[in-house]
C-alpha cells in the first residue's frame, strides 16, 4: 500500500487543527464555543500542534499563516532573532511576511536592562503589523516606580515618538508618582490607540494637572479605547476621571471641561460603589459617539 501523504488525509482532520492555532480573541467572534480556552492554553496547544504541522508541506501552507500571525517577545534575544528572520532577503517575497499580523512585546517593570528602543528597527520594516506592549509589576514589587520617559529609559536621548509605533498599551499593576506622570507616559505613544490598565497605584491620585503635560492634540488622536480598573485606594469616580481625561472626551464630543464633569457625574449616580473598572470608547476615530460604562472588575 502506498504511504499517503499530507493531501491524501481527510480535510477534517487539518481544519480541527487550524481551530486549535487560532488566537481566543479571534475565535471569541466566531460560533465555536468549544475551542474557546486562554492565552496559556492557546500558547501551549501552539507549541505542541506547530512541529507535526510543519512536517508536512501541504500542511505548512495552511498552518504557518496562524503559526505567525501572532508573535510574543520578552526579551532583546527574542527582538535580535525576529530581526535576524525579517532582515534575510528572502523575506520579503515569502508568505511569511504577510502572516505576522500580531507583535506583542511583554517587559516586566523591575527588568534591569532595557531592549524595547530594538524594536524600532522591526516597526519600521513591519509596517502592516500590529505592536502592543504590555509592561507589569510583579505582586510583591511595593518599590519600583514608572515615569513617563521609562519607554525610553537607558537612552542618552528621547527619540521622536513617532519612530515608536504601538497601538495597545497594557499596563498591570504599575506604580506612578501622581496621576500626572500617568498622562505623560499616555502621551509619549501619539500612534496609540487602545489602552488597558489594571491594579495601577498613585503616590498622588489628586486630578491631572493639565500644564505640565505636553500632550498631543487629542481631538485628532487615534487614541479611542481606555479602560482602568481596580486602581488602589482610587474610588470609580476619580478612575472615571482619569479614564475620559487621557482619552479627552470633553473636547472631541465639543463640550466644555465643566459641562463634561457635570454629565459625568450624573452618570456615576447610576453605578453602584461596588463597581471597579471604568471603560470608554469612541467608536469611531474622529467621531462624537461614544460609550462609557462601567461594572465588576472583568466583566
Amino acid at each position: 500500500m502506498q504511504h499517503a501523504t499530507g493531501a491524501d488525509l481527510p480535510p477534517e482532520l487539518l481544519s480541527r487543527i487550524l481551530d486549535y492555532l487560532n488566537p481566543p480573541d479571534k475565535i471569541q467572534t466566531t460560533n465555536a464555543p468549544q475551542f474557546e480556552f486562554s492565552w496559556d492554553e492557546y500558547h501551549r496547544l501552539k507549541r505542541g500542534l506547530a512541529a507535526p504541522s510543519l512536517v508536512c508541506k501541504h500542511w505548512s501552507e495552511a498552518t504557518r499563516p496562524l503559526l505567525f500571525s501572532r508573535l510574543h517577545l520578552r526579551s532583546a534575544e527574542d527582538v535580535h532573532f525576529l530581526r535576524n528572520v525579517v532582515d534575510n532577503p528572502c523575506f520579503k517575497t515569502s508568505s511569511l511576511s504577510k502572516a505576522i499580523q500580531v507583535v506583542q512585546i511583554n517587559l516586566e517593570a523591575t527588568q534591569t536592562r532595557p531592549w524595547l528602543h530594538h524594536v524600532y528597527w522591526l516597526s519600521s520594516r513591519l509596517q502592516e503589523t500590529t505592536f502592543i506592549y504590555a509592561i507589569t509589576s510583579s505582586a510583591d514589587d511595593s518599590t519600583s516606580m514608572v515615569g513617563h520617559r521609562d519607554l525610553f529609559r537607558s537612552l542618552p536621548r528621547v527619540p521622536p515618538p513617532s519612530i515608536l509605533r504601538l497601538s495597545t498599551l497594557v499596563i498591570t499593576r504599575l506604580r506612578f508618582a501622581s496621576t500626572t506622570e500617568f498622562a505623560r507616559f499616555v502621551d509619549s505613544i501619539p500612534s496609540l490607540q487602545r489602552l488597558l490598565c489594571d491594579g495601577l497605584s498613585f503616590l498622588d491620585p489628586s486630578p491631572v494637572v493639565q500644564a505640565r503635560r505636553r500632550r498631543p492634540q487629542r481631538s485628532l488622536s487615534s487614541l479611542f479605547e481606555c479602560k482602568i480598573s481596580q486602581c488602589g485606594g482610587m474610588p470609580l469616580s476619580d478612575q472615571a476621571a482619569l479614564a475620559a481625561d487621557v482619552v479627552s472626551i470633553a473636547a472631541r464630543v465639543g463640550l466644555d471641561v465643566h459641562a463634561w464633569d457635570v454629565a459625568l457625574q450624573a452618570l456615576l449616580t447610576l453605578a453602584p460603589e461596588t463597581f471597579q473598572e471604568t471603560y470608554i470608547c469612541i467608536w469611531q476615530p474622529g467621531d462624537i459617539s461614544l460609550s462609557m460604562s462601567f461594572s465588576w472588575h472583568g466583566q
